[in-house]
């Protein structure tokens, strides 16, 4: 993973034309970038201060938690800026460089071999004056940059993420193919401050075109069940009647009184009953339309209803991985524009068309054209790309400049 951050760095900054970041250079960061400076600046203390005291054998998890966060989390939340327009291009660069250069100085007393390679690729890409990352100065601390309140709403957002990309694999949804809504459910007010504030980091990255916070999620029926194997030897000849009860009074309410007070409290026979949350097998009857997943402070609802448009919109960003990966076979750079041609079926030609300015623009085209008949001319790639129950002839040339 390590190695391959630097090579996307090199890559991106190859395509960008650029050899150093001119130290007027101001970005604009948005939240994604604020999040892991923060990190790199917290991480940069934490080694800085088990070295001090000789804690060496703390140091390679805290890199490696570090490198894996820009590469698991900063590179993912980011990969719609890393392929926009060159200002965004540029700030992911700058970031990414900012980030992997600190963490190799880090790096460098633990693993010097690796880390004085990767500097040597790095040096020759940005002119970099020391000839050794064992000549560079150790990093310094920028406090301002560290923002942990930052680090842990991003944490939590990490959280809905994985349950939520869960919930895709379990209905067979990929992530190009989006989402109608996604419901999150929780009354901790820290996790709906931070579901607020990042909102379009979830629907980014998600590919959910609305997610909404709740208390509480209507139309699920919760229902309340004895669990046998520890109510008999708990409470004996008293289990008919605990079972009764249960039959005949609300599962919400006797769920409420466990969840507020760890327990739910009934008389039977003039004797106090305390049933516990181990006592009930809770189970929840979910609106058709809808998949749960479990977070830390709550669940996360999954809205599987497919619309034409989400369905149009799916095929749409498929077919663009398909012509960035025929791009990349022939081995063209993001600057290089190219003319494509897509022969589909009648069906699939208006949706085709609806959507080809985006497609163009994603896949740097001078010319796209959409049509049920072949190409008239020769174009230097041709695929055949089955989408589902769908087949699409894309071709593909370079433009020549």
């Amino acid at each position: 993973v390590l190695w391959n951050l630097h090579k996307f760095l090199i890559e991106l900054t190859n395509e960008l034309g650029l050899k150093e970041f001119d130290k007027s250079y101001k970005p604009k960061f948005g939240v994604e970038e604020k999040y892991i400076l923060s990190r790199l600046n917290s991480t940069v203390k934490q080694i800085t201060e088990n070295f001090d005291v000789f804690k060496i054998n703390e140091v390679p998890k805290l890199i490696e938690d570090m490198f894996l966060d820009l590469s698991k989390t900063y590179i993912q939340l980011v990969r719609e800026k890393a392929s926009g327009d060159e200002e965004e291009k540029k700030v992911v660069a700058y970031t990414v460089y900012t980030v992997l250069l600190e963490l190799n100085k880090l790096l460098a007393p633990i693993c010097p071999h690796l880390a004085e390679k990767i500097y040597q690729n790095l040096k020759e890409n940005f002119n970099l004056k020391e000839i050794s990352i064992h000549l560079v100065d150790w990093p310094k601390v920028d406090t301002k940059l560290i923002d942990k309140k930052l680090e842990s709403e991003v944490d939590i957002v990490k959280d809905i993420i994985q349950s939520t990309l869960f919930l895709r694999t379990k209905i067979n949804r990929g992530v190009r193919w989006p989402i109608k809504e996604l419901v999150i459910v929780t009354k901790d007010s820290v996790v709906q401050k931070a579901v607020n504030k990042l909102q379009n980091v979830i629907q980014n990255h998600l590919n959910v075109k609305d997610v909404l916070v709740k208390e509480f999620m209507h139309g699920i029926k919760q229902k309340v069940k004895a669990n046998y194997s520890l109510l008999g030897p708990a409470f004996g000849d008293l289990v008919p009647k605990i079972i009764a009860h249960l039959t005949i009074n609300s599962p919400e309410t006797i769920i409420g009184h466990i969840e507020k007070e760890g327990e739910y409290v009934i008389k039977l026979e003039g004797e106090k009953v305390s049933l516990k949350k181990e006592h009930l097998l809770v189970s929840k009857e979910l609106p058709d339309q809808y998949e749960e997943a479990q977070i830390k402070a709550g669940f996360v609802y999954l809205d599987k209803e497919v619309t034409d448009k989400l369905e149009e919109e799916g095929y749409a960003r498929e077919i663009i991985r398909r012509i960035q990966t025929l791009r990349k076979e022939l081995k063209l750079r993001k600057s290089h524009f190219v003319s494509v041609f897509i022969k589909t079926d009648e069906v699939s030609l208006p949706m085709l068309e609806e959507w080809a300015d985006h497609i163009k623009l994603k896949v740097g085209a001078k010319t796209l054209k959409v049509s049920v008949n072949k190409p008239s001319k020769e174009h230097k790639k041709q695929s055949k790309e089955k989408i589902k129950d769908k087949v699409f002839d894309i071709y593909l040339s370079k433009v020549q400049e």
